[in-house]
């Protein structure tokens, strides 16, 4: 999937979104991990898509991110992630490993 949950992690979705947005992303363990997310913005001060992005780009493992800019602004946005390091706590709280930060 999207790394950024094409725009899901954004929040810019509602009840009106894209059937092919709803059939993907929205489900009760994605909307808990926005609502982490948006946690998380709030204590490192970014936006809750570049929350997202990190997840992706912190893991133990090699990744290569491919992000969707639609813009020069979404593309620095994005680099922005590059920025963010998320602990290994903070990583498993979004995964829902834990109920605490």
């Amino acid at each position: 999937m999207a790394a950024q949950g094409h725009g899901f992690f954004a929040d810019i979705y509602d009840d009106n979104a894209p059937q092919d947005i709803k059939d993907a992303f929205f489900t009760p363990e994605n909307f808990e991990r926005l609502k982490r997310a948006k946690e998380l913005r709030k204590l490192k001060g970014v936006p809750s898509i570049n929350i997202a992005l990190a997840y992706v780009l912190d893991q133990p493992f090699d990744v290569a991110a491919i992000v969707g800019s639609r813009n020069k602004s979404e593309f620095d946005s994005c680099a922005e992630a590059l920025k963010i390091r998320l602990t290994p706590a903070e990583i498993d709280y979004l995964c829902l490993k834990t109920d605490k930060l």
